[in-house]
């Protein structure tokens, strides 16, 4: 299941986000390799994490975006496990064919992720079968939010053409209203 949603959250909300990042507000650290046995960088912000009990004080000016996604999607979270932003720049490439490595954000299937789309960017998100095939590609369009189950194969790519991927990434259990 992968359901994409655009105008996600009002345009204010999204143009502080997008400010805040870019006007340097919080913090971003370097991660080499930005999942198990990836090549690729990014620069991340941990606003919560439930496994390592951190919160970040941009923790309360993100936490609406959960209020969205209930609304939106007709669910109820009832345990949200992480929050982090994520920023995949195209400056550092060398090889324009480096993606990240095929993942599921959790293996466990009561679990979903929601992708929040910060800007516009060509680092597309690639959904896969179980076969290896594609199942669906997703071009990060600003202010659109992606829910899929947290057991799907996926992947990032890095942006080409424009200067940063920015995504804002939520991984939580959830039952149907």
């Amino acid at each position: 299941m992968i359901k994409i949603i655009d105008n996600f959250i009002p345009i204010n909300f999204n143009n502080k986000i997008k400010e805040d990042i870019k006007e340097g507000r919080l913090p971003f650290y370097y991660n080499e390799g930005n999942v198990k046995y990836s090549k690729l960088s990014q620069f991340t912000h941990s606003c919560y994490n439930k496994t390592e009990n951190q919160s970040s004080d941009y923790f309360n000016v993100i936490y609406p975006i959960v209020y969205f996604i209930e609304k939106e999607y007709n669910l109820t979270i009832s345990e949200l496990k992480r929050i982090k932003i994520n920023i995949i720049t195209s400056k550092h490439l060398a090889n324009k064919d480096l993606d990240t490595a095929l993942h599921r954000d959790e293996e466990d299937p009561n679990y979903f992720s929601f992708l929040y789309y910060v800007n516009n960017s060509d680092g597309d998100t690639c959904f896969y079968n179980e076969d290896g095939t594609i199942l669906q590609k997703v071009t990060p369009k600003e202010n659109t939010g992606v829910l899929f189950n947290s057991n799907i194969l996926h992947r990032a790519t890095p942006p080409i053409n424009t200067d940063a991927r920015i995504v804002i990434n939520i991984l939580f259990k959830a039952n149907e209203s």
